[in-house]
């Protein structure tokens, strides 16, 4: 007989901290990073956040039962499949109830679910949405990080009083660019930045 393994397909990535329940993002830890760090630049950012000038860094915040990880994770996930018995199983979803002859070997059982189940999700589509509380403006696959990492050490010498040329080579040294950039670019990248940073003051990002 054959031996069966439980579904391990994952579209998010799951974590667990002590004391509380397994729970997954939807994106990258480095986007929430980036999120944190042009919070602390605005310093006027939703109160979820918590006071941000009070924790050491980044991984401090994100560890905390109350902010970090908390803000950002996807609810539990409940049971797909139920054993029904003669209790009433009540979900806030379309079921489907199927009586299973346990006398009938699994494989045959199997494959005669899978063929009801796929007539009944013909033309279905599975998109993972989130259900975060707060949750990035964009898919992952359209969140350059280096690129906005780039809009926030531009904004951040700036406010240090460098002068634009005096950033482009600093950014140039920390290999954001590969060569000397122009002007324009410099500007470019503040400019993008103020966005970002109106953009964290109403909880979005980027």
């Amino acid at each position: 007989m054959s031996t069966y393994k439980p579904y391990v397909k994952r579209h998010i990535q799951t974590f667990a901290f002590k004391g509380r329940k397994r729970r997954g993002l939807l994106w990258t830890k480095s986007v929430y990073k980036e999120w944190f760090e042009f919070a602390l630049l605005s310093n006027t950012y939703p109160a979820d956040f918590g006071q941000l000038n009070s924790f050491k860094n980044f991984e401090e915040w994100w560890k905390h039962q109350s902010y970090g990880f908390e803000l950002f994770c996807e609810p539990p996930e409940g049971d797909q499949v139920i054993e029904m018995t003669g209790t009433h199983v009540s979900l806030n979803k379309e079921l489907l109830t199927l009586a299973i002859d346990l006398d009938c070997h699994p494989e045959k059982l199997i494959s005669r679910i899978r063929n009801i189940i796929g007539r009944k999700q013909k033309n279905m589509t599975f998109e993972v949405k989130s259900n975060a509380r707060y949750q990035p403006s964009r898919p992952k696959k359209h969140i350059k990080i280096k690129t906005i990492e780039r809009y926030r050490h531009a904004y951040t010498l700036q406010k240090k009083g460098l002068k634009r040329y005096e950033i482009g080579e600093e950014l140039q040294r920390l290999k954001f660019y590969d060569q000397e950039p122009y002007l324009r670019e410099i500007s470019r990248d503040i400019q993008n930045a103020k966005k970002i940073l109106k953009n964290v003051e109403k909880g979005i990002f980027p």
